[in-house]
């Protein structure tokens, strides 16, 4: 008697987590066995591609004729948003007009630790940021109090010192109030950990503190150039007192965390990667 389940179902291609446009699936399917699939519960064809935008849960279950059965459920995002030509150019542009050759940026979850000379008013700004970085941020971010946390494999690390302590960290200018500086990257996952620093200067006022705060952690989520050309816009490197992201913050965000958008891009990769998504 065959009292062996068949094999769990798998895909051929891999499983990706976002789709641009439309999904397909194509089973690696054993002798004998049927195959059906549902999608977020309702019955689908297998053989026919998944266009609906959104957030989806596959399960295709195995049956064997004598009824045993394996299943198994995939979840992933169908992504179908489009961008101007003028505005894909202009993100790529900005990313890469400094010494930066790759894209870097987190792929999960990331922990921000809060060290040094800071209080109850810098903690309830980085949590402000947190809200406004999370308009394009797709991964989870928050505040632990812990250096560690098995739900976080992604850190920033976040120092409060006055500006005179930053060349401990091999900072050699003198004219900055705060400074961002990956820590870790791995040529797979991308970002594992960022530093920032946080100047405490008295000079450096609560409101001028607030706007470095978001600043710094937006180059620590993977937008590192400053933006010259728009005063009132937080990626300015003299935007002072801005701690709320405008349009143009959003959607670079917007197009840097894009599925495709993949750690390690070089600008002629991420050009070829982004002509899909021209209107």
């Amino acid at each position: 008697m065959d009292d062996k389940p068949p094999i769990t179902p798998r895909i051929k291609e891999g499983v990706q987590k976002v789709y641009f446009k439309k999904a397909n699936f194509t089973i690696e399917k054993e002798k004998g066995v049927t195959y059906k699939a549902a999608l977020n519960g309702k019955e689908v064809p297998l053989d026919q591609p998944i266009q609906q935008p959104g957030e989806h849960t596959l399960t295709i279950t195995a049956t064997k004729p004598n009824g045993l059965t394996a299943a198994k459920e995939i979840s992933f995002l169908i992504d179908d948003r489009t961008f101007p030509d003028k505005t894909i150019n202009e993100f790529v542009n900005y990313y890469f007009n400094k010494e930066i050759p790759i894209i870097y940026r987190f792929t999960d979850n990331v922990a921000i630790t809060l060290s040094g000379d800071y209080n109850e008013e810098d903690r309830k700004m980085v949590d402000k940021a947190i809200k406004e970085i999370n308009a394009f941020f797709p991964y989870e971010m928050k505040i632990i109090d812990s250096s560690y946390n098995p739900k976080y494999s992604r850190y920033i690390k976040m120092v409060f010192k006055p500006t005179s302590d930053f060349k401990a960290y091999n900072v050699d200018r003198n004219d900055v109030w705060g400074v961002e500086m990956p820590t870790m990257i791995s040529p797979a996952y991308g970002t594992m950990e960022a530093l920032t620093l946080i100047g405490t200067d008295k000079e450096i006022t609560r409101d001028y503190r607030n706007g470095v705060i978001l600043h710094e952690l937006l180059h620590a989520v993977g937008l590192h150039n400053h933006n010259e050309t728009a005063q009132n816009n937080s990626l300015n490197q003299y935007s002072d007192k801005i701690v709320n992201l405008g349009a143009e913050e959003k959607k670079y965000g917007e197009l840097l965390y894009l599925g495709e958008v993949k750690p390690n891009l070089t600008k002629e990769e991420l050009m070829k990667q982004l002509k899909q998504r021209i209107q």
